[in-house]
């Protein structure tokens, strides 16, 4: 939920959850370990913006199994870019997940500044554009943890307004 919020207000994140051994060095606000080498490193490898799962924890199926049905939403297998032109066939936090954009997802990005960030944002997209693409960025659901995010052009007016929800683009 933290990735979504971040998403929409135009901070895109990378990031990855790893499993390991990490420890507060005690009198300072640092964290140290092989589980915090292995998230940097991870995080590190991959091309687009968004949170891997390592493989260390299971393949898409090993973790779902592991986790409660009413989170499965917040995960998504996909071929996850990795730098060097390569992927990874894996598990992503699907930050995508019930968010409505009136003027569309793309605006969730500032405009690259060069090429390296022109193929990270296209990644990006094509993630957000899969997610669509497979019915996995709307559910509905009974928790309010899962709540719809909508970001209308303009504000609306006040809470008893009904309106009609529209993302303003594919993705």
């Amino acid at each position: 939920m933290m990735a979504q919020m971040l998403f929409a207000v135009q901070l895109p994140v990378r990031g990855a959850i790893v499993s390991g051994e990490a420890d507060f060095v005690p009198g300072t606000d640092h964290i140290v370990g092989r589980g915090v080498i292995d998230a940097v490193e991870l995080q590190a490898s991959q091309n687009w913006f968004g949170v891997m799962l390592s493989s260390g924890l299971g393949s898409h199926a090993e973790i779902a199994a592991l986790l409660d049905p009413r989170v499965l939403p917040m995960i998504v297998r996909y071929v996850i870019p990795l730098k060097a032109g390569i992927s990874h066939d894996g598990t992503a936090l699907n930050w995508r997940l019930n968010i409505t954009a009136e003027a569309g997802t793309q605006r969730f990005f500032h405009p690259p500044a060069d090429d390296d960030q022109g193929v990270k944002l296209h990644n990006t997209l094509a993630f957000a554009k899969h997610v669509r693409d497979t019915q996995q960025a709307y559910t509905k659901h009974d928790r309010p943890w899962l709540r719809p995010i909508y970001l209308p052009i303009v504000p609306v007016p006040d809470s008893q307004t009904t309106i009609e929800l529209v993302n303003g683009d594919e993705y």
